[in-house]
């Protein structure tokens, strides 16, 4: 069977059809690995295409052909009838790859109107810094500390020292709710509610030129030259400004603004699910994220990355965030709390119980394991249940678009592996979210909906 797609989110110019083809080939090669059989690059009809070939055991049972026309076309032949289900997935593959190599020579600005154009250099240099230690999710920070008290309760075994960890992470979990006031960029409030984000498409060589160019001080002027193009959706004004700038023939249609009222988004999902709003944040950055923190209702954040403002329609965009929201709503921060404290009381229990060291050393080591894969396990039914009370919020069809465009490469597994869901990290297989999500009767849930769905995933891995 014959299946046909054309790549209409991209437009490529005659010197960027290797490139492309390059970035699409390479990234398939990650994707499917060994089941690739036969790979080449040649001219079709005078046009650079590449040819794969995936199959079992040196029989080819699907043929890829990708023509870097203007307008990249997609030819998929399925070579046995089995093989028919796995184009789909592997067209979504495919358009996940274009999708993240038209963000490869795009550049980006983004605005909050009535904000600092750009942050100072010392609060931009402190979020990296915060950035990076929190990884930008609570989960790993929970986990961290159960790991480093682990090491500290093992090789020092001083029962002040242990306390004092114990109390100064306390500390830092309890005023999570402030780290993205350093860690991010932008405040968004009702009355700096409107975000603009700007995409300039520009040929691949000028555009590694300007992002190889580290100065602080040119950045901050190019944005503060064309703030009032952007506030006012000028595109001409802003091709004629960069085609000087640059050197290079641009067009209005090489320019995009995007405008988003993520104020008012949260409120609104704020109010259907009876709870305060949080605080919302902005963080200039082109990952697809973002993440809720604080134990309360009233102390809660909401930090949210530019590049999910810019990649996701405004519906996958609220569809994310009923999903963070879901997070604040049910205190899902305080009981990872809860559970890395009771970690805590397990281990001064075995403080003063007087067992030999070897023993000791072996079941501290054994309760740290067991415990991260239980306590992983629980966030990740965290996790479905917030899927599940966001698709009430908005269509579950926005939400499983949004999860396929913030993962790209996992989407194209055929089944969630065991390892997937024992793994200490707190989401859930894609795959299996996407696939849920997709199913129309899931409509609602709690707790129990959630543990039900997680628990037929991981029997599923086994079976």
């Amino acid at each position: 069977m014959l299946y046909e797609y054309k790549l209409e989110g991209i437009e490529l110019k005659i010197e960027e059809e290797d490139d492309f083809l390059n970035f699409i080939g390479g990234m398939l090669k990650d994707v499917y690995g060994e089941s690739i059989i036969y790979f080449d690059k040649f001219e079709y009809r005078g046009i650079p295409s590449l040819l794969i070939q995936l199959g079992k055991k040196g029989r080819a049972d699907v043929e890829i052909l990708i023509i870097a026309h203007r307008v990249p076309h997609i030819r998929i032949v399925a070579l046995n009838r089995e093989n028919h289900v796995n184009v789909r997935k592997i067209l979504n593959t495919i358009n996940s790859l274009a999708f993240s190599y038209r963000r490869k020579s795009t550049l980006y600005y983004v605005y909050v109107y009535g904000e600092e154009v750009h942050p100072s250099r010392l609060k931009w240099m402190a979020g990296k810094i915060i950035g990076i230690m929190f990884s930008n999710n609570m989960v790993f920070f929970f986990a961290f500390s159960m790991v480093l008290s682990s090491i500290i309760h093992l090789f020092l075994n001083n029962f002040y020292t242990f306390m004092a960890l114990f109390f100064f992470l306390s500390f830092i979990q309890f005023i999570s709710y402030k780290i993205p006031t350093i860690m991010c960029d932008w405040s968004i409030s009702s009355k700096e509610k409107t975000i603009f984000i700007i995409g300039i498409s520009l040929p691949l060589r000028t555009y590694n030129m300007l992002v190889r160019d580290k100065s602080f001080r040119r950045m901050y002027d190019i944005k503060r030259k064309i703030y009032d193009f952007v506030i006012n959706e000028k595109k001409k004004e802003i091709a004629e400004f960069f085609s000087n700038f640059c050197s290079v023939t641009l067009s209005e249609n090489d320019v995009f603004i995007i405008r988003r009222d993520i104020f008012t988004l949260v409120r609104e999902i704020s109010l259907k699910m009876n709870i305060s709003p949080p605080r919302i944040f902005l963080k200039k950055s082109l990952d697809l994220n973002a993440v809720a923190m604080g134990f309360f209702h009233k102390f809660s954040t909401l930090t949210v990355t530019a590049g999910l403002v810019a990649e996701l329609r405004e519906e996958e965009l609220k569809a994310v965030l009923a999903h963070e929201i879901s997070h604040i709503k049910h205190r899902d921060t305080l009981i990872l709390y809860a559970l890395t404290s009771l970690l805590y009381l397990i281990q001064f229990h075995l403080y003063f119980t007087e067992l030999p060291v070897l023993f000791t050393i072996s079941i501290q080591v054994m309760i740290i394991l067991v415990f991260l894969t239980i306590f992983f396990f629980i966030a990740k039914v965290m996790e479905i249940r917030a899927d599940l009370e966001a698709a009430t919020i908005s269509n579950s069809l926005n939400l499983a678009s949004a999860i396929q465009k913030t993962v790209l490469l996992e989407i194209v597994k055929h089944r969630a592996k065991l390892r997937e869901w024992i793994s200490w990290t707190p989401h859930p297989p894609p795959s299996y979210r996407i696939h849920l999500l997709r199913r129309e009767f899931v409509k609602k849930g709690g707790w129990m909906q959630a543990l039900k769905f997680c628990l037929r995933g991981l029997l599923k891995s086994i079976i």
